[in-house]
């Protein structure tokens, strides 16, 4: 079952850096799959399992990742939405990682091929 929910988080953001990067947007529906799942996760794995995630984390991480929205800053909707998403899933501690993976990813893809903004789900 959990290689089920992988695999479904794996297409979702797949999904979502594929439109990203081409249409610089993430749809609604991107957010809201991986939200679906990470709620799906929540009933399902018992509570001693190392994934499973308090929903007060959960529901923290929503509140962090929603104020960005209202402050000024060059982040697009789309992608505080996915960070939203993200923290949802993710925790806290994963939602780190993740954030240090893009950002190594973005700094990489910046030089290589010379992009001035590089999109976040990408």
């Amino acid at each position: 079952m959990t290689l089920l929910l992988m695999f479904l988080l794996f297409c979702a953001y797949f999904h979502g850096a594929v439109t990203d990067y081409r249409r610089r947007e993430i749809e609604d529906k991107v957010p809201i799959a991986i939200m679906a799942v990470s709620i799906i996760a929540m009933v399902i794995l018992p509570k001693d399992s190392a994934l499973y995630i308090p929903l007060i984390e959960r529901i923290v991480m929503l509140a962090v990742f929603g104020i960005m929205a209202f402050l000024p800053n060059d982040i697009g909707g789309g992608d505080i939405k996915l960070l939203m998403a993200t923290g949802f899933c993710f925790g806290f501690a994963g939602s780190l990682f993740i954030m240090l993976l893009s950002a190594i990813e973005a700094v990489i893809l910046r030089f290589s091929k010379n992009m001035k903004n590089v999109p976040l789900a990408s």
